[in-house]
């Protein structure tokens, strides 16, 4: 059950081929390497930098703030042809976010405020979201084969959070 599916993007040609829930990423480097990123998958915390700020820059509460940047969440990636689910876990509260690439989506990132984004690839292997009501803030996951990267920047502050693939 395979359904490639051509984009170009970033003037490299991408190939997507969904095989059920596993969605692999294959693309030309230097026209005679293939690389493939597999995305979907559990990944668990490792670390985080300027979490706090960045909360802090996004306006979100102290007491908010304090249970959000103490929690070491697990993450969820599950694809179904450009429809994705992210589901963060942690011991107080499950998140789900639904989107499919390049509509328009509302969503709460788990602060409390419901806002529209929009979420792209960016490159060959980033998710790159875009609030669409301010466009100083923005998202992206990285992923690789073991790991994926969080960068998230508002207001001119930036944090990372980093998970590893369980």
């Amino acid at each position: 059950m395979i359904s490639p599916v051509k984009i170009r993007q970033d003037k490299k040609l991408l190939t997507k081929h969904e095989f059920s829930n596993i969605f692999i990423l294959r693309y030309k480097l230097n026209n005679d390497f293939l690389m493939t990123v597999q995305i979907a998958g559990k990944y668990t915390f490792v670390s985080q930098e300027n979490f706090e700020d960045y909360l802090k820059a996004e306006d979100v509460g102290m007491i908010i703030r304090n249970v959000l940047a103490s929690t070491k969440p697990d993450i969820v990636v599950e694809i179904d042809g450009d429809n994705f689910t992210i589901t963060t876990v942690t011991s107080l509260k499950t998140i789900k976010m639904s989107f499919t690439l390049g509509k328009e989506y509302e969503s709460d990132p788990g602060t409390n405020k419901i806002g529209k984004y929009i979420t792209t690839f960016e490159g060959s292997d980033t998710l790159f979201t875009q609030n669409v009501e301010d466009t100083s803030a923005t998202s992206s996951i990285k992923f690789s084969n073991d790991q994926m990267i969080m960068t998230m920047t508002t207001n001119g502050i930036t944090a990372t959070r980093t998970f590893k693939r369980a």
